[in-house]
């Protein structure tokens, strides 16, 4: 057969690089994977870094077979010296890596390549799974993507949330001459470790085209003992890493833009580092640690806006007292250690409380507060985040996601999927069966015998207001999140909606949502784009305005439990509209609100939804007054309303305008006589707010009567008019 001839006078269209130090136990599924690759313009370069067991015999064999395996056999150099020689030898347009205990779906490198020349891309990234061998192997994919971010030309360094994300080299291809005119690559330190760090910083840094895929194709293993990330003699391999990238990013004029995420990613990574070291390790580690801080922020390149107030505070005890930081962190991990076994208490101990000597005494004996005597600690760490598969069942969920269900069989199983797939595992899923007569509850037990996360709840039918009392007195999870039961999650809606509120610390997050309304789709789609560009991307303190102009939908934001457990803020029984008088009032409980423009959450409309009920000229549209009357109350009982009168009277405004255009004629005298009355028998209240406010309410209430009026009494001389004229 005639060979096919290379393109561009002799370029490969990918060489693939797996770098390879003693793994023989795995190395043959690997190559195996890549010997099954659909793309046959390809190289796959075995870069053998000294092996000293059976690898250069197994590449070998594989030579034999395939004419796509080359082999770059080299002393022993160390991780980064072999990538980049392996570099250096590659003929193909792209680059990808595979590492030697991983293994590839055959279509990866085809679809990848086909990606990236369909977009002119100079970076592509994709999703992968997790990939564990014991017990005859298992998956676990990880949706490293979002839905929205498919599709379209990213830049990086614009959208800097992604360089938080897991650095992933291996489920990606990179152009080339991308590499070469922008100078990345690998740290050649010998030995050393985790220059993925760097070579990924980089390459985010200056790719201008990256594009996304959901779909996964590399299996990334975690049970390798021997994996260099599992290593605990390389202290200091990170620090290089973040050496070098403080270098680059100065050396090419990004360091102004990127600072924020350049302080962040090293603190979020030397913090993780810390977890794994103990002795003497730790402490020379966290005191370089400290001194590099110290001097980022000597040198101007440091900035805190991508902290929380608790990062905060860690970082500056690490950089004024390392040793003092870590005495304190050894006795939380000494209570850690004693008290695991007993569940939740862990939750409420507070920093005040475990640094009062008696306690610390009482829980953990007769410490020594010096580090030598507590340094070997290695108990729970009580501030550190623990994977789902490691918490016991008494570990607090991060989040409760509550769903009110009632005769929602159709759609159901679409919203609980898009529940138990979230990447974030740690939550709890409330589902409160309110009195369906179809299969709901059916469905939900089936689902709850396979999720031990589900929790389903019966009761008659009372209405969702009371379905969601009861789900708040049933959730024990730190957050709490709305789903309608026809309405699903985009799979990353529960992560990014909890590092929100753990990062920025604030009281409540509101994201965007993709909106499917079949007819009315356009209109709200333009107004929720309004409401993005009104709001922004940012965090700001609550105050009577921005309530007054926030939407007091449920399932797009996510609240804190202490907050509502200690207001006793609920639902009113048998309104509709509820989540209105919810979220106002927990509003005015708020000190700081994020606004996010991530679209997290799908809203479909359906015929059978819980809201579907047409609003316009029904009489339910009544009760947006009877949650407004309800809100003032609440203000009222609450001590509230000198502080809120101007909000309470503009919000009044609003409700009576929509209440007011949805109603029947007879419905609109009734809707105007009952708000006169009610300013009649608040009067006195009433004057406490702006005089300005005062006169808008009059114009409100008169204008759109006597335009109603006109209208009629102009129709009504139409019909006499034309009675005369017979």
């Amino acid at each position: 057969m005639k060979k096919k001839p290379l393109r561009d006078g002799g370029q490969l269209l990918v060489s693939v690089l797996i770098p390879i130090y003693n793994v023989e136990k795995y190395l043959d599924q690997c190559l195996a994977s890549l010997a099954a690759q659909t793309i046959k313009d390809a190289e796959f370069i075995c870069i053998n870094d000294g092996s000293t067991d059976g690898c250069l015999a197994i590449i070998q064999s594989y030579m034999k077979r395939d004419k796509r395996f080359k082999l770059l056999d080299k002393a022993n150099s160390g991780y980064g010296d072999s990538m980049n020689q392996g570099l250096k030898k590659a003929k193909g347009k792209y680059i990808g890596i595979v590492e030697s205990d991983d293994w590839a779906e055959p279509a990866m490198f085809a679809e990848l390549t086909k990606l990236a020349e369909d977009n002119q891309a100079q970076a592509v990234k994709s999703d992968f799974y997790f990939y564990v061998s014991r017990s005859g192997g298992s998956n676990a994919k990880c949706n490293l993507m979002d839905p929205g971010e498919i599709g379209t030309i990213v830049t990086p360094r614009q959208t800097p949330y992604i360089f938080n994300r897991m650095a992933s080299i291996w489920s990606g291809l990179y152009l080339k001459q991308f590499l070469v005119d922008n100078k990345i690559d690998f740290l050649p330190t010998p030995g050393a470790s985790y220059q993925d760090t760097g070579f990924n910083f980089k390459v985010w840094t200056m790719a201008d085209r990256a594009v996304y895929t959901t779909n996964a194709y590399l299996h990334y293993r975690i049970d390798n003992e021997t994996s260099s990330v599992k290593s605990r003699a390389k202290v200091f391999c990170v620090c290089d890493e973040f050496d070098s990238i403080k270098q680059y990013l100065i050396d090419h004029d990004r360091m102004d833009q990127l600072k924020s995420v350049y302080t962040w990613r090293k603190y979020d990574i030397y913090h993780w580092n810390q977890s794994r070291l103990d002795g003497q390790n730790l402490r020379d580690f966290t005191e370089r640690m400290a001194e590099e801080f110290r001097q980022d922020q000597s040198d101007g390149y440091f900035d805190l806006t991508d902290f929380s107030d608790q990062h905060k505070e860690d970082l500056k005890k690490i950089m004024k007292s390392p040793s003092r930081y870590l005495r304190r962190r050894a006795i939380r991990q000494a209570i850690g250690k004693i008290c695991r076994r007993m569940g939740r208490a862990l939750s409420h101990l507070s920093r005040s409380y475990i640094k009062r000597q008696e306690v610390i005494y009482k829980l953990a004996g007769s410490i020594k507060l010096n580090d030598d005597s507590i340094s070997h600690y290695q108990g729970e760490v009580v501030d550190q985040p623990t994977k789902y598969a490691e918490l016991s069942v008494t570990s607090q969920p991060f989040i409760s996601v509550i769903i009110p269900v009632y005769n929602a069989e159709q759609y159901l199983a679409e919203t609980i999927d898009s529940l138990i797939n979230q990447t974030l595992a740690n939550i709890e899923i409330i589902c409160i069966d309110d009195g369906s007569t179809d299969g709901s509850l059916a469905l939900l037990k089936k689902y709850a015998k396979q999720d031990k996360r589900i929790k389903v709840y019966h009761q008659k039918n009372a209405g969702v207001a009371t379905a969601r009392n009861e789900g708040l007195r049933r959730a024990s999870g730190k957050y709490i999140m709305w789903c309608d039961s026809d309405d699903t999650y985009t799979p990353n809606m529960c992560l990014k909606m909890f590092n929100i509120m753990e990062r920025r610390q604030v009281d409540l997050a509101i994201c965007s949502q993709n909106v499917i309304l079949n007819q009315l789709e356009r209109k709200l789609r333009r107004d929720t784009k309004s409401y993005l560009e009104q709001k922004y991307n940012d965090s700001q303190l609550i105050n009577w305005q921005l309530i007054v102009n926030t939407d007091v939908s449920l399932w797009n934001k996510i609240f804190r439990k202490d907050i509502i457990d200690r207001y006793d803020i609920k639902f009113p029984d048998g309104l509709l509209f509820e989540d209105a008088y919810f979220c106002n009032c927990y509003m005015l409980r708020c000190q700081t609100i994020f606004f996010s423009k991530d679209k997290l959450y799908n809203y479909i409309r359906r015929p059978s939804s819980i809201m579907s009920t047409s609003f316009r000229k029904h009489k339910s549209s009544a009760d947006y007054l009877k949650i407004t009357e309800s809100i003032f109350r609440y203000l009222k009982e609450q001590g509230m309303y000198s502080q809120y009168a101007d909000f309470f009277w503009l919000r009044l405004i609003q409700d009576y305008s929509y209440a007011h255009d949805n109603q029947t004629r007879k419905g609109k005298l009734e809707t105007q006589l009952s708000v006169r009355e009610f300013i009649d028998q608040n009067y006195d209240d009433f004057q406490q707010a702006d005089p300005g406010i005062q006169r808008a309410v009059w114009r409100t209430l008169k204008i759109l009567p006597i335009l109603k009026l006109k209208e009629q009494t102009k129709n009504l001389l139409k019909r006499v008019w034309f009675k005369l004229s017979k």
